[in-house]
């Protein structure tokens, strides 16, 4: 793993050195092998840390061109799944999450994997990190940070949750994805994925309830088909992706592992045709 803070982290091997703190001022990451600036443990963009740094520089060293990642909400979960397997293909995962230090702390990261603090919710700081990596190449943006639940009847819906759902699930993945469309529409890849679910669709609504949950989501499938039809001129693929109904580890039923390797084939398969589609984690289309 690439420990980060302005600059995703520092490199200790392949006969690179640098100093501590250096403040340059370009950033490039589509490759195999990247010399990093700074010795800070995490790439850290919460404008209330007084010791968060604000520049840096990364080197490149010529090596085996891979696909560049970018995923929210990697603390737990899908987005900690989405970060592992692609780190394991050998891509070049840029993984943001609340607290990246207990991150590194369940796993041994490579050195293509980047841990960043972010909190989406916070449009300032996802600024800063867009401007950060500005001139990156992001093949695929995986818009996973959301909050799951819960799910209660209609009389009792937590006004003040509800709000915050919408925050997290709704608003927060449009001002990525408007953050980094300039990022993505200069990839070969070209895909920008919202982890969905069905109960944002109106038509498979047939059980009522979850009023705040469901309501987040399907404003994200309108969020969706808009960004589809505006990014479409830059050959950008949007879609949505049901992860289906995941399970614990420990439990009899779809796990993380399954559900992510089988969506990442359906990001695999996506292009200009694809863009504006529903999919189910199986690849299946479902119906607004």
């Amino acid at each position: 793993m690439r420990a980060t803070s302005a600059i995703l982290g520092r490199r200790d091997k392949g006969g690179f050195t640098t100093a501590p703190g250096v403040i340059l001022e370009t950033l490039s990451c589509f490759c195999c092998e990247a010399i990093l600036l700074n010795s800070q443990r995490n790439f850290d963009l919460d404008p209330l840390n007084e010791n968060a740094t604000t520049g840096g520089k990364i080197w490149m060293k010529v090596g085996q061109l891979m696909a560049t990642v970018l995923i929210t909400g990697c603390d737990r979960g899908l987005g900690e799944e989405f970060a592992l397997q692609y780190a394991s293909k050998g891509d070049h995962v840029i993984a943001t999450c609340l607290d990246p230090d207990q991150l590194a702390g369940r796993h041994t990261f490579g050195s293509n994997v980047d841990l960043v603090r972010l909190d989406v919710t916070d449009e300032a700081a996802v600024v800063r990190l867009a401007d950060t990596l500005e001139g990156t190449k992001i093949d695929v943006l995986v818009n996973n940070a959301g909050i799951p639940g819960p799910h209660p009847v209609l009389d009792e819906t937590d006004m003040v949750l509800w709000r915050k759902m919408l925050e997290v699930n709704l608003i927060a993945p449009f001002v990525v994805s408007r953050a980094f469309a300039g990022h993505v529409a200069s990839s070969d890849q070209k895909v920008i994925a919202f982890i969905y679910s069905r109960m944002g669709s109106i038509t498979l609504n047939n059980t009522g309830r979850s009023y705040a949950y469901r309501s987040s989501k399907a404003g994200l499938n309108m969020i969706m088909k808009s960004m589809a039809i505006d990014l479409g001129p830059r050959q950008i693929c949007v879609i949505g992706l049901h992860p289906g109904k995941v399970v614990g580890t420990d439990e009899a039923g779809l796990l993380a592992k399954a559900s992510v390797e089988r969506m990442r084939g359906v990001i695999e398969e996506c292009g200009p045709h694809q863009t504006g589609t529903f999919y189910n984690y199986n690849g299946q289309i479902l119906p607004w």
